[in-house]
């Protein structure tokens, strides 16, 4: 995964990433399935091109909602069988704003973007066990009336200011920061305990870009 060309993986491993995107701070997106010289790694690569403001002021919002009394389920036939549960939503939003328009008309311009999302989900079969972190209780104690839940919250807040420098030369900077808390994840019917999948405390990603069409045939374009 890519913003403007640069990636947004580790030294080590490019095709890693951490990054999640902000649909709302997006202007296109590009997937390239070809080999090129200009990358390290083959396969897909997924370019994000980021929103710049413009001379007039909007934006757009992005939300989703949906709780446990909006899910239904049919295991009957599994619930005869033992079954308390089945996996199922506990509740699951996303919230995702962003506003753009002039600094300077005709020469500088804002985008900025937000997002909150939140993933809890009931996991089939599993209680809350209430002596998880009692070091002398080897075994599991389920508590039947609360049900055990993967949890995820995801939060992002990014800007990006773009400089019309000359009618040929164009900078823009871009800075985003992230966290995301799986609290607790990896629950199952053959693992009771969840852990804590914690990543950017938080992560920042921060870049630069420059265009210049010098001549017809030649274009500069360095990031």
């Amino acid at each position: 995964m890519m913003i403007n060309g640069l990636s947004t993986g580790w030294g080590n491993e490019a095709f890693e990433t951490g990054y999640t995107p902000n649909m709302s701070a997006i202007q296109e997106v590009v997937v390239d399935t070809a080999a090129s010289a200009e990358n390290e790694v083959g396969g897909v690569r997924t370019n994000i091109i980021p929103r710049d403001g413009g001379n007039v002021f909007g934006g757009t919002v992005f939300t989703s909602y949906t709780n446990e009394n909006l899910t239904t389920n049919n295991i009957d036939d599994l619930r005869a069988r033992g079954l308390p549960h089945a996996n199922s939503v506990k509740l699951n939003g996303d919230f995702n704003p962003g506003l753009g328009g002039p600094l300077r008309r005709d020469k500088v311009w804002f985008y900025t973007s937000v997002r909150y999302m939140r993933a809890d989900n009931y996991v089939a079969g599993v209680f809350v066990d209430t002596t998880q972190d009692d070091p002398n209780v080897w075994a599991y104690t389920p508590d039947t009336s609360h049900k055990a839940v993967n949890s995820g919250t995801w939060k992002d807040a990014q800007a990006r200011v773009t400089w019309q420098a000359t009618p040929t030369h164009k900078v823009a900077f871009s800075y985003a920061q992230q966290t995301s808390c799986k609290c607790p994840s990896l629950i199952s019917a053959t693992q009771i305990g969840g852990t804590e999948n914690r990543w950017g405390r938080p992560q920042r990603l921060a870049t630069a870009d420059w265009t210049a069409p010098v001549t017809n045939r030649l274009l500069v374009d360095a990031s």
